[in-house]
């Protein structure tokens, strides 16, 4: 009786624990538009106000619970500030900062300064699919250039765009 049940025991925690990774990749990168009374400029206007200073490299609006957030990262010279922030009411629901004087891309990336503001790619991306709700902008070397990568949710299709951080070109853009 008792190995019977460690053995169903053991079961379930493995199919728990090889279902739940499958279920929050399916959450994270689902094209459904998410309803939400903050747009992404507000949301990077809060996450900045807060920080005081640094580099805003990151914004992504995801479900977190069936709560809408938007994710912020901003670089401030050797330290990596995030922010939670209520895609709603637009309130701060958790902040953290890292050290990240070992990460020499990080330090890299807060010392650039892109010709274009990570609000001003999305309002390019926004140019290319006006319909699509940004859902992702991610500041990043490719290749030795400085890059916006861009991720839209439209009609249950996921828009992918890289746009030239220094000049606003568009390099690519690829749906699925």
């Amino acid at each position: 009786m008792k190995t019977k049940l460690l053995v169903a025991l053991a079961s379930l925690t493995l199919t728990g624990a090889s279902i739940l990774p499958v279920t929050n990749v399916l959450a994270d990168s689902s094209p459904q538009v998410i309803n939400v009374g903050l747009d992404f400029k507000q949301a990077a206007q809060t996450a900045l106000n807060e920080a005081k200073s640094g580099k805003l490299v990151q914004l992504e609006l995801e479900n977190d619970r069936s709560r809408p957030v938007y994710e912020v990262t901003i670089l401030d010279g050797t330290t990596e500030k995030e922010y939670k922030i209520d895609a709603n009411s637009g309130k701060i629901l958790k902040s953290s900062h890292e050290d990240i004087s070992d990460d020499l891309e990080d330090i890299q990336l807060s010392q650039t300064t892109p010709g274009l503001s990570l609000v001003e790619a999305g309002a390019k991306a926004k140019e290319q699919h006006n319909t699509a709700q940004l859902r992702e902008i991610e500041l990043e070397t490719e290749n030795g250039r400085l890059v916006y990568k861009v991720k839209m949710s439209e009609n249950n299709h996921t828009h992918k765009l890289v746009i030239d951080a220094n000049n606003g070109s568009l390099i690519s853009d690829k749906t699925k």
